[in-house]
């Protein structure tokens, strides 16, 4: 059974006295991030793909697992949070019946995502990553090394987004 945003959105904000689990709803999301590494290993132009398999369930819960895949190198990670929470690293906050939005914490920047329900099973996916104000560079780990990295002109393309 395939659940729009604004049945969830209702759902989540019902009494949790309802006796039955509400439906979930799957969220693929996709892009690939365009970016220059400064340090240790200076690289322009690399791209790097990343994969989000977002589940929303049971009223108020987020899974979501992520795939980072770089050349041959690839990283895998998982959270578990609930709408409107979260750790001080991700949050997933309903913005309104057809809007989501998660906030990714770095330690120098701040990752935006809002996915936009567009139809029955299409959505809209736009990314951004802002910097903390008196930072010049993005600072992530590096798939290639598995230490830290800083990256300038950091832009993604290719966003999917689709609704199962």
């Amino acid at each position: 059974m395939r659940t729009s945003l604004a049945a969830l959105a209702f759902i989540f904000s019902a009494t949790a006295a309802l006796a039955q689990s509400p439906p979930s709803l799957t969220i693929d999301l996709g892009f690939d991030v365009s970016s220059d590494e400064v340090r240790p290993r200076p690289n322009v132009g690399g791209i790097s793909h990343r994969q989000l398999h977002v589940v929303l369930s049971n009223g108020n819960k987020v899974s979501e697992s992520r795939l980072d895949q770089y050349s041959q190198w690839s990283r895998n990670g998982f959270t578990n949070t609930s709408l409107g929470g979260g750790d001080s690293v991700i949050a997933w906050h309903v913005l309104s019946s057809k809007k989501l939005i998660r906030f990714g914490q770095g330690p120098q920047h701040t990752s935006i995502m809002i996915v936009t329900i567009t139809n029955y099973n299409h959505c809209q996916l736009e990314v951004k990553f802002i910097l903390m104000p008196g930072f010049t560079e993005y600072q992530f780990i590096t798939l290639t090394h598995n230490e830290v990295g800083y990256f300038t002109n950091v832009k993604t393309l290719n966003n999917t987004c689709t609704i199962r």
